[in-house]
């Protein structure tokens, strides 16, 4: 059957005893008295499942020169060696005391295109000073401006044991805000055509990355939606996003279009990589999207919006009660001893905690069902907003259907400001992550995902822990460029608008007074529906902005004849550095 997490034990799934056989690398960093900083991939099976996903993507990278920061123990760094067959491969290693007894077999083999070098605090991702010292051959400059480099490939693990943050920011996240930034810019090792990265890190920073709701959809990646297409290909599973999921028809349809690719490209995942927390959570759901025919919507009307994984828990409670396997009351209590206040551990322990989810279940369900009825109310105004824009009416017409939406429009929002904070909450959430999906493409980068992601387990790596290897593809060419003098008020911009996610246009009034309204006037996507806009600006957040509106705020900024020097808008960030959200 399942033992603890669900994963079921008939099947050849990885534990701790398992681990000591299967893994002698893992074996052999446990006989070092040294602890390593970071954690190491251990498993062969991993590397090698991983890589049957990534084989076509990479087929154009074959011969290429990789340049591969912390390869630890090697064991992905060769595994990936022997896929591509590089012409060079430089391991750049930052605690080579440490891991030189594992990668001297790799250095030391007839033949060899290794090359170990040390990671300096100077410039490690200039790739012009690998060429100088004849590490890598001379890079191929691209044909087009901003075009692919097909000679370079950068891998990375940046999974450090250490909690220490910079400014809220993980090293993972410090060293991907670099690669973007030198990507926008062209420097670095984009200097040629934009380079691929395959980058490990703690799972638990992907969230910020690869969001997989609007509520996570911060600065990061943002900054990722103007320059990659980011995709997950190993991770920890659904069980470390469930605090953060969205209503569930949201997920079931995400999970049906994405099967539809893989079967498009016929890709299938092993059994012992499939995700089963989201069969734990979602099943019921998925089986009715095989089953059925109907629109997956209709799911919705039967879901209790988001699924938690006590939702299970109250499930089972529920069955359990049923069939007579708890009571409701405990045995009588022994007459010399005094009654409990307000009789509450009368109760069984079990009915008590039953009680209490039923009690949760219940306002969470009067909750969403409230925010429904005011995200059909908005839809409403949408309609009749786009019936507006698309109908051909007359000067004087147009005006009378413009004061009418603008009467509702101001009627509905007096409406919303009445209702108490958890429906508000709840209607901000779930009004956002619907309009997000129903994009077309959707606006998040998870839910144009090629493939779902492969299952990882704890004892695959070392120390015990869960990993996440994601893509960063450039876009080639960037349908958003911007030049180096542009760049500096780029970040500014950016970081004033980006820095206020639950805000709305409004905030670029903290950049510079009267740029919201200037800006505004300049960027009519924002108020198109066809081009994900909203008629109610004030209802309308910057979490939700398309890259082409983020790109098109920039470019009216850049033209705005009142917009202040670079060095106050320095001065201005940098009075706001302490509630900076990244």
């Amino acid at each position: 059957m399942y033992r603890h997490g669900g994963v079921p034990t008939h099947k050849k799934v990885l534990n701790k005893k398992v681990l000591n056989q299967s893994f002698p690398l893992a074996q052999k960093l446990r006989d070092l008295t040294l602890t390593p900083k970071r954690t190491d991939i251990v498993s062969p099976d991993l590397c090698d499942d991983i890589l049957r996903r990534l084989t076509p993507s990479l087929a154009y990278l074959t011969g290429c020169s990789i340049i591969d920061f912390n390869p630890g123990v090697g064991l992905w760094s060769s595994k990936l060696h022997d896929a591509l067959k590089p012409r060079s491969h430089v391991l750049v290693e930052q605690d080579q005391n440490f891991y030189l007894p594992f990668l001297k077999p790799l250095l030391d083999a007839p033949g060899s295109r290794y090359h170990l070098r040390s990671w300096h605090n100077k410039q490690p991702w200039r790739p012009d000073s690998y060429v100088s010292e004849g590490l890598i051959p001379e890079l191929e400059k691209a044909s087009i401006t901003g075009g692919r480099n097909n000679s370079l490939l950068i891998i990375a693990n940046l999974a450090y044991g250490s909690k220490l943050k910079v400014r809220g920011l993980s090293p993972s996240h410090l060293n991907i805000y670099t690669y973007i930034h030198h990507l926008r810019s062209q420097r670095g090792f984009h200097a040629h055509g934009s380079v691929r990265l395959l980058m490990w890190m703690p799972d638990s920073d992907k969230s910020t990355i690869l969001p997989r709701t609007v509520s996570l959809r911060k600065k990061l990646s943002i900054d990722l939606e103007l320059g990659c297409h980011v995709e997950e290909i190993a991770g920890g599973g659904l069980g470390c996003q469930v605090p953060t999921l969205r209503e569930s028809f949201l997920e079931v349809e995400s999970s049906k279009r994405v099967a539809e690719r893989m079967k498009a490209r016929n890709i299938q995942i092993p059994f012992n990589r499939q995700d089963l927390t989201k069969q734990q959570l979602y099943g019921d759901f998925l089986n009715l999207a095989k089953d059925n025919t109907k629109a997956i919507e209709d799911s919705r009307f039967m879901t209790d919006g988001a699924r938690r994984l006590w939702h299970i828990e109250l499930k089972q409670l529920e069955q359990d009660y049923r069939d007579g396997k708890f009571p409701r009351l405990n045995p009588s209590p022994s007459p010399t001893r005094e009654p409990a206040p307000y009789g509450r551990k009368e109760r069984s322990r079990k009915y008590y905690r039953l009680e209490m989810l039923r009690a949760h279940f219940d306002l969470q369900d009067r909750v969403r069902a409230k925010a429904d009825e005011l995200i059909q109310a908005q839809e409403v105004l949408e309609r009749l907003h786009s019936s507006i824009l698309n109908e051909v009416l007359n000067e004087p017409e147009r005006q009378r259907e413009l004061t009418k939406l603008q009467h509702l429009t101001e009627t509905f929002k007096a409406h919303v400001g009445n209702q108490s904070k958890l429906v508000f909450a709840s209607y901000k959430n779930n009004s956002d992550n619907r309009r997000a999906f129903m994009k077309d493409p959707p606006l998040l980068q998870w839910d144009r995902r090629t493939a779902e992601p492969l299952v990882v387990h704890e004892e695959e790596f070392h120390k015990p822990t869960k990993l996440v290897l994601l893509d960063f593809q450039p876009l080639s060419p960037n349908p958003y460029p911007i030049t180096s003098a542009q760049s500096a008020t780029f970040d500014l911009v950016m970081g004033g608008l980006l820095n206020h996610l639950n805000d709305t246009i409004y905030c670029l009034n903290s950049v510079a007074p009267g740029a919201a309204n200037a800006i505004m006037s300049r960027v009519s996507a924002l108020q198109d529906p066809r081009k994900g806009g909203r008629y109610d600006l004030s209802d309308f957040r910057v979490r939700c902005f398309t890259p082409e509106m983020i790109y098109e705020i920039f470019q009216a900024w850049d033209k705005w004849p009142f917009k202040p020097q670079v060095s106050e808008m320095i001065a201005g960030s940098q009075a706001e550095d302490k509630n900076t959200i990244y």
